[in-house]
């Protein structure tokens, strides 16, 4: 095991131990290669780790903290029958805010701010080791008894280095210099001394009990800002001779698509080509990493599992009740008696006073309860398999380029992926013919004809939504936003303005015919036959053929 040596540097109060490192040593576990990872719309990412383990030697699973609960809920380890034999996986506990300051001794309320005289306030009733400053510098061992706020209109505290002895440069004497009133400690020191010390002079304060540090330690790793990117290690408990691999989700950034589409001179064909947006957050480099892309909104969500939970008990009381404070602690038989001068005057008294509180509060996964977050429901719905979240269908078979799956579908990039920690990428993993028709679009008559294309996906898979790019022989041609597409389905896409296309009307007649006359419930009902004309020109003042679509309000 590796020990990390660190020191708490807060102002006149100063703690140093050993704490013992997360991270094990390269000597006694192992990381697991990340081999392949699955990246989905829904934000989140399936990631695999492969590898053999080394006779006597243990693996572990690096994740932030705040995706413990996730590897948690999803990890599977798989590997050849009989080839491996798990025991468990082992992590350091999580602690909630409120859990970690309470072990420390800090006020439970996970917003109340970890000031100087709150760290002080936790030791009260420990030993500890004070160290002043100044010329009386001095060493005392005892046990803190309690740390005092500074009385209203207390006078200021004169510093410790301050004397007559100074002089300044006019030859007269030096005032001393006096500093804010400070807290004041009162401890009770071995030797049974009651001592008073104000904090002004006071250098450090260090607990005797190493375990206080450990509990210090424990908070701040809480109260951390960045305690969620804090790296957590989960030791797998697993006897392996042959490879085994470890898949999990996690959190990931959602990838994104961009084409471009290439258009053939006469625009009745064209090349698409799809990108891939994506981005390596975590701390680990990718190294040969088969990376494919998932398409579709498999469910997912977030369920805390990481840090221990306590339920609520009720409090049984026996029917006699008993005090844990002796009756003759402090006072007497003749006390409790009392004098009994004269009848007359003599009053008794007697009181008792008890105290209870009691709370509990429970939740379950598809439970009626309310919470203040929102819950997922599970007893209306179904869970079945999915040949896709299958760890033993992700080993054993590499999935051909555009696979559709159900709601899902994937593209896998032809290559394995290099990319640096809190890298992006762009990649491509689509490059097909596509056929297109060049139109002028006109949403209207009289508007402005707009250059488009009517676009239908060739391919054997659907096409992500994402911004498009087209181009012609003669260069740019313009930008869009191409949406979802099925196989065969097809697409407008309006990408500029076309200037050489006017579309006017000329003529729009309305004509009705009648067809027949009834009576029906005492009613006259007429049927007939409405037909419109309208005619249309066309100017096109470019030298090569146009084919116009006009959007009509009525067909």
């Amino acid at each position: 095991m590796r020990f990390l040596a660190f020191s708490l540097l807060i102002p006149a109060l100063a703690f140093a131990a050993g704490c013992q490192s997360s991270t094990q040593s390269a000597g006694s576990a192992s990381v697991l290669p990340l081999r392949s990872l699955k990246l989905y719309e829904t934000g989140v990412g399936y990631f695999e780790r492969s590898g053999k383990l080394a006779h006597g030697e243990t693996t572990t699973l690096p994740v932030p903290t705040g995706h413990l609960d996730d590897a948690l809920k999803t990890l599977v380890v798989a590997g050849d029958a009989g080839g491996v034999t798990l025991t468990g996986v082992e992590f350091s506990s999580s602690l909630s805010r409120g859990m970690a300051r309470a072990l420390a001794g800090l006020p439970a309320s996970g917003e109340e701010p970890l000031t100087y005289r709150a760290l002080l306030l936790s030791l009260k009733g420990a030993e500890v080791e004070v160290r002043t400053s100044g010329k009386r510098a001095e060493t005392l061992t005892g046990r803190m008894i309690d740390v005092l706020e500074p009385l209203p209109g207390a006078a200021p505290t004169p510093s410790p280095d301050s004397g007559d002895e100074k002089k300044k440069k006019d030859g007269k004497d030096d005032e001393p210099e006096a500093k804010k009133p400070e807290l004041t400690l009162l401890l009770v020191t071995k030797n049974g001394e009651l001592r008073k010390l104000d904090t002004a002079h006071v250098a450090s304060v260090r607990p005797t009990d190493p375990s206080y540090t450990t509990r210090v330690g424990a908070a701040l790793d809480a109260l951390s800002v960045r305690a969620a990117q804090n790296q957590r290690s989960l030791r797998l408990l697993a006897q392996s001779e042959k490879p085994v691999t470890l898949g999990y989700l996690a959190e990931a950034p959602i990838w994104r698509t961009t084409y471009r589409l290439v258009m053939a001179e006469g625009g009745e064909r064209g090349t698409l080509q799809g990108w891939a947006l994506i981005h390596n957050d975590t701390e680990e480099s990718w190294a040969k990493v088969k990376v494919e892309l998932v398409n579709g909104q498999p469910d997912s969500f977030l369920f805390p599992l990481a840090a221990p939970r306590y339920g609520r008990r009720e409090l049984a009381e026996p029917e006699e009740r008993l005090a844990t404070v002796p009756q003759l602690l402090d006072t007497t038989v003749d006390q409790i008696w009392g004098d009994n001068l004269e009848e007359g005057i003599i009053g008794h008294g007697s009181g008792t006073g008890t105290g209870q509180g009691y709370g509990s509060g429970h939740g379950r996964l598809g439970g009626s309860h309310k919470t203040r977050a929102p819950v997922v429901r599970m007893g209306a719905t179904s869970v079945s398999s999915s040949d896709t979240l299958s760890v033993g269908n992700l080993a054993a078979i590499a999935p051909a380029e555009g696979v559709e799956a159900g709601a899902l579908f994937s593209y896998k990039l032809a290559q394995p992926l290099d990319l640096r920690a809190h890298g992006s990428a762009l990649v491509p993993f689509l490059q097909s013919s596509v056929v297109t028709r060049r139109i002028s679009w006109f949403s209207s008559p009289g508007a402005a004809a707009r250059s488009s294309i009517r676009f239908v996906n060739a391919t054997r898979q659907t096409l992500p939504a994402g911004p498009i790019a087209l181009y012609e022989a003669g260069g740019f041609a313009g930008e869009a936003g191409l949406g979802r597409l099925k196989p065969t389905e097809r697409a407008f896409v309006q990408f500029g303005v076309d200037l050489d296309v006017e579309l006017e009307s000329v003529k729009s007649e309305l004509k009705e015919a009648p067809q027949r006359v009834a009576f029906k419930n005492d009613y006259l009902v007429e049927d007939f036959f409405r037909s419109s004309v309208r005619v249309y020109e066309i100017k096109n003042r470019s030298r090569a053929p146009r084919t116009v679509y006009l959007s009509l309000d009525i067909v």
